[in-house]
Order: structure tokens, then sequence, then C-alpha cells
């Protein structure tokens, strides 16, 4: 080997030294987990109140395991996998989250950044109360003000909706942190911009939801963290948003009342007698018949009998295929050529031509018909019955909506919101996730309600909210219209 060559192998290994160094020092703080270990990973803090989370090989979106949530009966569900980094920090945060029961109201289930000095938050998943549309909302803590698409998709749109329909398998959420905006993306897609100089120095994967909500299933896969100054580069922005779902059908109409019964038809009166129909007229006289024609000749025949037969007297014969017949007067010598032992006969002549047909009478004259009797008077009309009564009228549609008025609170244990006079309430929620759609009565089938609407279900104003006990913080949001 000559030195020239020594000296470039050198070289070599020591720029690979260098950047074995200086590559971890630069992404020092970016982090993936596709959750292939046989532990979920100390990155995360696990939070598991009525629920578990395990890897599991059910679903994957990678490799053979996902994370999965299972919730359980018992009280509010509270599944975290929680990531406390040391300062607040910008970039893109990704998961990949198997939507397991679409076209059903649930429980939350999303990813979801905290700055815990300034309480700005940002969110996308689904909501409990959403069967249809994925969310992705933005928190401004210094107004207590939720941003989002506002799309108008689903059964009860809020803010924070997305016009992204709810499917079953994988989807790709992204939230971007950029240096004055936080992007949301979905499978690739974008669905919101949130202008703003935000950073977040917390990540959750979370599923959580009231204790009347139906237990789920729920998997996360391949978690992805890459700061701004990694150094790595930052994923360009998405696509622009799909077309806004169709509105909704409108209400029925409500029901028109029956028609009253038709009053009976008059009798049709009686018809006047016919006029009397004129006498036949005499038929004339049938003419003469004509002369009868003059029978045919007698001939008589001489020839020879057949000679291959006898014949007893008196015998009617034909003989040579003729008409002509001949009865025998004796036994004679039989067969007998002598014509005086036969009396013949001779066929019958031809039947004379008919003599014409008399000349028809003329026929009598017809008698003169009858004049026609008067038309009878039609009957007088039945009497109308009387009409129906009127059916229901339907109920008539709310008024239009006016104005509206939102009420967002931090509290602890419980708390009470009220709309102002004249307003009624649209929506509530009691953690920010849920939607309190139900007054204190009826009870649900067991137990009670821990928060509802206020005064009634009817005509509601309020809400009550409580988590179950002092230690639990949230925060109630109340939206009311007029």
């Amino acid at each position: 080997m000559t030195n020239q060559r020594r000296l470039m192998m050198v070289a070599l290994a020591a720029i690979a030294i260098l950047n074995f160094l200086v590559v971890p020092r630069a992404r020092a703080q970016t982090y993936s987990d596709s959750f292939q270990g046989p532990a979920i990973n100390s990155f995360w803090t696990l939070t598991q109140q009525f629920g578990t989370m395990t890897l599991s090989t059910d679903q994957t979106h990678s490799g053979t395991q996902s994370v999965k949530f299972t919730s359980t009966n018992g009280g509010q569900r509270e599944m975290d996998l929680t990531h406390v980094f040391a300062s607040p920090l910008k970039g893109d945060f990704s998961i990949y989250y198997y939507d397991f029961a679409p076209g059903q109201q649930t429980l939350y289930e999303h990813i979801a950044l905290f700055n815990s000095v300034t309480h700005d938050q940002a969110a996308i998943g689904t909501q409990d109360f959403d069967a249809t549309c994925y969310f992705a909302s933005a928190y401004i803590g210094s107004t207590a003000t939720v941003l989002g698409p506002n799309a108008g998709c689903g059964s009860f749109p809020q803010a924070s909706t997305t016009n992204v329909l709810r499917t079953a398998g994988w989807h790709l959420f992204d939230i971007n942190v950029a240096a004055s905006s936080v992007t949301f993306s979905i499978d690739g897609v974008q669905v919101y911009i949130s202008s703003g100089d935000f950073s977040f120095d917390t990540v959750s994967l979370t599923v959580s939801g009231p204790y009347w909500r139906p237990d789920t299933l729920a998997y996360f896969d391949d978690f992805s963290f890459i700061p701004s100054n990694c150094g790595c580069g930052t994923p360009g922005p998405a696509g622009p948003a799909g077309p806004q779902g169709p509105a909704g059908a409108t209400g029925a109409t409500g029901p028109q009342g029956p028609a009253g019964p038709q009053g009976p038809t008059g009798a049709t009166g009686p018809q006047g007698p016919g006029g009397i129909p004129g006498p036949i007229g005499q038929q004339g006289a049938t003419g003469p018949t004509g002369a009868q024609g003059t029978a045919g000749t007698s001939i008589n025949w001489r020839g020879a009998w057949t000679n291959s037969a006898s014949y007893a007297v008196n015998d009617a014969v034909s003989f040579n295929g003729s008409s002509y017949v001949g009865m025998a007067a004796s036994t004679g010598a039989q067969p007998d050529t002598n014509a005086s032992n036969w009396n013949l006969m001779s066929s019958a002549g031809a039947t004379g031509a008919a003599g014409p047909q008399g000349v028809a009478g003329p026929a009598g004259a017809t008698g003169p018909q009858g004049p026609a009797g008067p038309i009878g008077l039609q009957g007088l009309p039945g009497p109308q019955g009387p009409a129906g009564a009127a059916g229901l009228t339907g109920p008539q549609g709310p008024p239009g909506t006016t104005s509206y008025f939102t009420t967002i609170q931090n509290y602890t244990g419980s708390v009470n919101l009220s709309c102002p006079a004249g307003y009624q309430v649209v929506v509530a929620s009691c953690t920010g996730f849920d939607a309190i759609l139900h007054g204190q009565t009826p009870a649900p089938p067991s137990g009670s309600w821990a928060s509802y609407l206020t005064p009634n279900l009817t005509a509601p104003t309020g809400v009550h909210c409580n988590l179950g006990g002092p230690g639990f913080q949230a925060q109630a949001q109340l939206k009311c219209s007029k």
C-alpha cells in the first residue's frame, strides 16, 4: 500500500469519527418510537385511570407492534402516554392513529401539545360526541379561546370540527409548530393553520372520556418528533384542505291533519217515459216459383255383365264402374248375359234448370216513429257533507340565531356557568373535550349525572360541571345564542 493511499484512509477515518461525534449533538432532542421493544419506552410517563396501555400485535402500522389503549368501566377514563421536555420547543409532532370505531360516539382519542406556562394547547384526533368527523384545535390560554377549522361536519359541529370524515384504519395526525404558526394536517392534507408564536413543553397520546361513554379500543404507532433546530429540515406544508362535506338534511315537516269526510251525492231524478214507436209496415208478397225442369230420358244399358259373381233375384248391382244399375229378374244361368233376364234400369236424367224466381213484392211503407216522451227532471243534489276538522299545524321551526356568547373557565372540582339573560345554551363542555347534552333528569340507567345542563333540558341557560373530586382540574366551556 502506498503512503498516499495510507494518508487517504486515515483522512476518511477521521471524517467518519467527526461525523459520529457531531450528529448526535445536533439531533439530541429528536425522538421517534415505533413501539417495537419488550415494554413501553421510558421516554413516556404512563397514566392509567380506568384503562390500560400495552404493546400489541393486533393492529400495526409498521413493524410487529403498536401501543394499544383499552378502557374499562367505573369512572372518568384517563389513559395517557406523556413526555415533558426540559423547555418549550417548536418542531414537527406526528403519530399514526388507528380508528377502531368510526360512526360511533366513544371517547376522546388524540395527540395533544401543552405549554405549562401559557396554558396554550394544540390537539388533533376524535371527540367523544362526534362519530362522524375528526377535530383539530388550538387553545389560546391568555384569552381562553378555542380556534379551529369550524367546519359544518357531523351532527354537532364545533369550532374545532374539521371536514375530514372518520374512516376505519390508520390515519396520520401531524402538528407542525413553526416560527409564527401551527399547522394541523390529517393524512398529509392540511386542515387548519393557527397564526401565532407557539411553543410546547409537553406531548401526550391520550384516550379519555366520562364514565357513561361506552368502552373502546385505540391504537397508536410510529410517533415522531423533529425539533425546529435539529438541522434535519422541517416537513413542508401540507396540501390545501379538501372540500366541505354536504349540509345535513332538513328536518321533517309536521303532519297534515286528515281531510273531513265528503257529503253524499244527491239522488238522480227519474227518467221521463219515451215516445210510442210507430207501427211496422206490411211485408211485400212473395214472387211466384219458377216452372220445374223436365226429367231426363231413360237410357237402357246393353252390354256384358260381370262374370265374376253370382247374383240373387232382385239383386241390384252396378257394373263396369258406371252409375247405371240393374236388378236380376231370375237366377238363370248366372252370370247371365241375356238381357231378358234383367230388368235394366237407367240412371236418372239430368234435372231441368230451376225456373227464375218471381219478383219480390214491394216492401210496405214504414210507419212513422212516434214522438219521444219528455225527459224527466233531474233530481236535486244531495246536501254537502260537513267539512272535516283541520289537521294540527306542525311545530314552528326555531327562530333564527341573532348573536352568540361564549364563556370559558378553568376550575377545580366543580363549577356553574350561565348564559346572559335572554340567551340559551347551544353547546356545553365540562372538560373542553366533551359535550353535555342532558339535564339532571332523567337520570342515566344507573347512578346520577355528575355534570348536566341547568335549570333543565327543555330551556337550558347554563351548565353544572363536576369532575367527581377536588383533586381534578379541567376547563368548562359554554356557548349560548339568542
